[in-house]
């Protein structure tokens, strides 16, 4: 799976530096520069400041992130599939308003050419109160399906932690059809984000994984990730300890108890030993032992990374 996650990257970055949008430059999951959340959990946290300044390229900017999302930890300890998983490749796309249409026409151009998607099998989901939206679709000539109000109103509206500055986000949603039940699934969203006086841009926003998930038909965004290249997903109980080896890994390479002396950074510490915890408890429980533990953590971070420093993981695994 790593090798499908890698291309899309690498078509992904491609494809719009062919365009002369400008790249920037990823951050560590733990950087804490977007203090709205605890870790990076989207491409928009690392392009907030350029958002916010007016910097946005008149091309537009991109970049492909690592992120983790921590909604997992509410039933971490529960042997079941879950949709998503809390690590995941992040996709971000950001353009000033003015460019609503040439991003649409941007990410069809990606998904179809790019990423060999059918355009009968992409569909936009929308809100007849976004009539720019409406009018940006029906500007485009693919013949791409779209659906009017099909979700909740609250499915059309984005949150950014910028409520100081009164900035929302609404969203056109992109599904894409699974191949396996003929359902059309989210894979990422085109987003507004305005406050009532003012368009600060676009943004593109999907994950690498949800996409690779759809088109393939796959159950869970775990499987469409790097971690199933390491452990075999043969039970449910699997996927849990598959979910908390990603996250403990990731955060680990990057020696997250670094933070462990300031009290701001409380909440990092917090959830990572929440995942360090249930990862020990899912090995104990499938009879991993701790220098296995250790094997299957090292050979996900050569994969991920192609390295990793063995003093920074002791420090931060405590396996021993």
């Amino acid at each position: 799976m790593k090798e499908t996650i890698d291309n899309i990257s690498k078509t992904f970055n491609e494809f719009f530096n062919d365009k002369d949008y400008v790249e920037e430059k990823n951050v560590m999951i733990s950087s804490n520069i977007d203090r709205s959340v605890t870790y990076i959990g989207s491409a928009i946290s690392v392009l907030k400041p350029i958002l916010l300044n007016g910097d946005i390229n008149e091309n537009g900017n991109f970049i492909v992130q690592r992120a983790i999302r921590t909604r997992a930890l509410k039933n971490i300890n529960i042997p079941k599939k879950t949709e998503w998983s809390s690590y995941f490749d992040a996709l971000g796309v950001l353009v000033n308003y003015n460019r609503l249409e040439d991003i649409i026409n941007n990410v069809i151009n990606f998904l179809h050419y790019e990423i060999d998607i059918t355009l009968d099998d992409i569909l936009f989901r929308v809100s007849t109160l976004d009539l720019d939206l409406i009018k940006a679709i029906k500007n485009m000539n693919y013949g791409i399906k779209v659906e009017y109000d099909t979700r909740s109103p609250d499915y059309y509206r984005h949150k950014y932690g910028l409520q100081d500055y009164g900035i929302y986000g609404r969203n056109l949603n992109i599904a894409i059809k699974d191949p396996k039940l003929g359902e059309y699934k989210d894979i990422g969203n085109i987003i507004i984000i305005e406050n009532r006086e003012h368009k600060y841009g676009v943004e593109f926003a999907a994950g690498i994984n949800a996409i690779i998930m759809r088109k393939e038909g796959l159950e869970t965004s775990i499987d469409a990730s790097s971690i199933s290249d390491i452990i075999n997903l043969n039970s449910e109980s699997k996927y849990k300890f598959a979910d908390c080896v990603s996250v403990v890994s990731h955060l680990a390479y990057e020696n997250i108890e670094r933070l462990s002396k300031e009290k701001k950074y409380r909440s990092s510490i917090y959830l990572y030993r929440k995942y360090l915890r249930a990862l020990k408890e899912w090995a104990n429980l499938l009879n991993i032992s701790n220098d296995e533990l250790l094997n299957i953590i090292e050979k996900y971070l050569l994969l991920e990374y192609n390295s990793f420093n063995s003093q920074t993981l002791s420090y931060n695994l405590k396996l021993n």
